[in-house]
């Protein structure tokens, strides 16, 4: 084994660029970082003609004891001289890694000073979700105990004084701290999240779960770094999520297309179906279904397919979305429809006629491969049309798929069969220039999360004003919500459409959303 201790000594030397190292010199007291040990790994392994890994220069640093491991783990008879460390007490000290030791020794001379600003931002890791969706308190603050449990790290305490550092698991498990965020604004509940956890106390986890309603939660999960970092941190969420499901409301079963099908069907056949059929008839008489939004002004082909995206946004008051909700409750219909109905209006006037078609998609995976297309006139009747929340139980999918059928068999298909039946026509010409206005409504919550995945629970990743994939010439309207201020955007790919024409039809739609807010029509 000397040779062996001798050839690995030498290729420290080697990585590090260091002479004179001893066998019981560590890698990392000598200045090794996590890249070099790859690298050193590789080199032992090609000089040994053993395999030796990323893992085994942090469990045996020095050289000496990495020979002891490698020939051990070749001949297990002579594994005797390389004894497993016994597993520690729960109140047991035991030593600290070398990096634990530099970042204690920092916040011991910063804590001296009296300046502990060192406990910042960066010493935490922190993820935050929205759940959208019924959830089970005590399942998840289970899931978080048992996800505690497995991992000792997030209950270690660590001893920092004058003479040295010690670290030793605590015995005691923790779960999920809650907190009644109703009447709290979105940046308190974040400085919850954010505030820093106590090296000392043998909590290096915090699972915050704010609760805005029944079925509107936030869960913020901070770690310290001192024992996690981004993969680490994964590995946690990724478990706390499974054990949840293991725990929580089994997911309700998607309701199916055929269904969905079978329903809308027989609603277009029954007597309120006839006479949403009849109507829409009268109202376009023999004129063309279709009403090609061409004006010069406000849509046309674009000049560069490979151009690139251009935002608008307008900010107001956070209270006009708000508002906006309260009105939408008061009418029994849906934001997304009384923005619609807003989009309509400002369109038409932007282009200074009543003659606009709005094309309005929306889609849901509870209804697999379905989408409501409404062909609007400026001042439509509002269709109450409503999302299927994922998570909800199946009465709760059905009640509101059977309101998405009725809008569709009583206002939208109408229009579609009329143009289909009546006249021979279709309602997506590829052969001329049109403008669809997609709605994209944001939720209101903090900053940015990233998804995760809970059982019979919705998740939302960060809202953002992406590029998308874009059918014809299309504008994408927005609205969405930051901490403060409710907004207002319209992107559209760049040539296809005049910048103060495009600025003219947001403001407009911007000012329309504040007539709707104040009472209007």
């Amino acid at each position: 084994m000397a040779d062996l201790t001798s050839l690995l000594v030498e290729t420290l030397e080697a990585v590090l660029g260091v002479t004179g190292a001893s066998p019981d010199l560590s890698f990392f007291s000598a200045g090794g970082t996590s890249l070099q040990a790859e690298i050193y790994a590789r080199t032992a392994s090609a000089a040994t003609g053993r395999t030796v890994t990323f893992t085994d220069i942090f469990q045996h640093p020095s050289p000496e004891a990495l020979a002891a491991a490698l020939t051990a783990r070749e001949d297990p008879a002579a594994g005797g001289s390389v004894a497993a460390a016994a597993s520690p007490g729960p109140t047991s000290w035991r030593p600290v890694s070398e990096n634990q030791a530099s970042r204690l020794e920092r916040l011991r001379r910063s804590e001296e000073s009296g300046r502990p600003a060192f406990r910042g931002h960066a010493e935490l890791i922190v993820a935050g979700f929205d759940l959208d969706g019924p959830l089970d308190a005590e399942a998840l603050d289970a899931a978080a105990r048992a996800v505690v449990t497995r991992h000792s790290a997030l209950r270690t305490g660590f001893r920092i004084s004058d003479e040295g550092f010690a670290q030793r698991v605590e015995p005691e498990s923790y779960g999920v701290e809650s907190v009644d965020a109703r009447h709290l604004h979105p940046a308190e509940v974040l400085e919850l999240a954010w505030q820093p956890l106590d090296l000392r106390a043998g909590r290096l986890a915090r699972f915050l779960l704010a609760r805005y309603a029944e079925d509107r939660h936030q869960l913020w999960v901070t770690m310290e770094h001192i024992v996690s970092d981004g993969v680490s941190g994964h590995v946690v969420l990724g478990q706390l999520a499974d054990e949840y499901a293991r725990r929580g409301p089994a997911p309700t079963d998607d309701l199916q297309g055929f269904e969905f099908a079978d329903l809308e069907a027989a609603l277009c056949r029954d007597t309120q179906g006839q006479a949403a059929e009849g109507h829409w008839l009268r109202q376009i008489g023999d004129g063309p279904v279709w009403r090609t939004y061409a004006h010069p002004d406000l849509a046309g082909p674009g000049e560069d397919p490979e151009a690139g995206d251009v935002l608008l946004l307008r900010s107001r008051p956070l209270e006009l979305g708000r508002a906006l909700r309260a009105r939408a409750a008061q009418h029994g219909t849906t934001l997304h429809a009384l923005v619609v109905l807003a989009l309509a209006r400002a369109a038409a006037q932007a282009a200074a006629t009543r003659d606009v078609t709005v094309y309005w998609y929306t889609a849901n995976r509870n209804l697999p491969r379905v989408a409501s297309t409404v062909g609007s006139l400026a001042g439509l009747t509002m269709a109450r049309v409503a999302h299927v929340p994922e998570g909800r139980g199946e009465a709760d999918i059905r009640a509101v798929a059977r309101t998405v059928a009725e809008s569709m068999a009583y206002a939208f298909h109408p229009i579609e069969r009329i143009a289909r039946e009546h006249t021979g026509q279709w309602l997506m010409p590829d052969d001329e220039p049109f403008l669809v206005l997609h709605v994209n409504e944001g939720p209101e919550s903090a900053e940015p999360r990233a998804p995760l995945e809970f059982a019979g629970l919705r998740t939302a990743a960060a809202r953002t004003y992406g590029r998308r994939e874009r059918r014809g010439y299309t504008l994408d309207a927005s609205i969405g919500y930051t901490a403060t201020t409710f907004q207002t955007g319209l992107s559209y790919r760049d040539g296809m459409i005049p910048g103060p024409a495009a600025a003219r039809l947001l403001d407009s739609f911007t000012e329309e959303l504040d007539r709707i807010a104040e009472g209007a029509p």
